[in-house]
């Protein structure tokens, strides 16, 4: 009789946990999801492009740029290159529908067995275009070593 209620307070403990780390979950997402902007955003997206200045005679004279991008269609790129960046930063990416769970699964016990985080947490082409991106946000700054040693 002793154990049937002991393993009724471990079963109930445990639901309980479960129950509490699920609200906790849902109520994180939530607040994360106020700040995200909307979606709508990817489809405008206008990067600042090259504006070039031409003469009379149809020649290139002069170009104007804060950051030199010019728009290549997807099927002008040739697949190796394509297929090279999808393998550097994601060698699922056709196996998946924009999260892969199993890296996610895989970097929270690595991170868990780590005691600390041992890998990056976002991917190359993630970091390098999160001060570019077209929605206004931008995460805070840490001061560079250049600032640290001006102070």
């Amino acid at each position: 009789m002793r154990q049937h209620s002991l393993l009724k307070v471990l079963l109930w403990s445990v639901l309980s946990v479960t129950l509490a780390g699920t609200v906790v979950l849902g109520g994180t997402v939530i607040y994360l999801m106020q700040d995200l902007p909307p979606l709508t955003g990817l489809h405008e997206y206008q990067p600042s492009l090259v504006t070039r200045v031409y003469s009379a005679d149809k020649q290139v004279i002069g170009q104007f740029f804060v950051e030199r991008r010019i728009l290549v269609p997807l099927d002008k790129i040739p697949r190796h290159l394509v297929n090279a960046v999808i393998a550097i930063e994601d060698a699922r990416f056709f196996e998946h529908r924009g999260l892969d769970f199993v890296g996610i699964a895989r970097a929270a016990m690595t991170n868990m067995l780590s005691g600390a985080r041992s890998r990056s947490s976002s991917s190359t082409s993630t970091r390098s275009t999160s001060g570019t991106a077209p929605m206004g946000f931008r995460p805070p700054r840490r001061p560079t070593s250049e600032k640290t040693w001006a102070r």
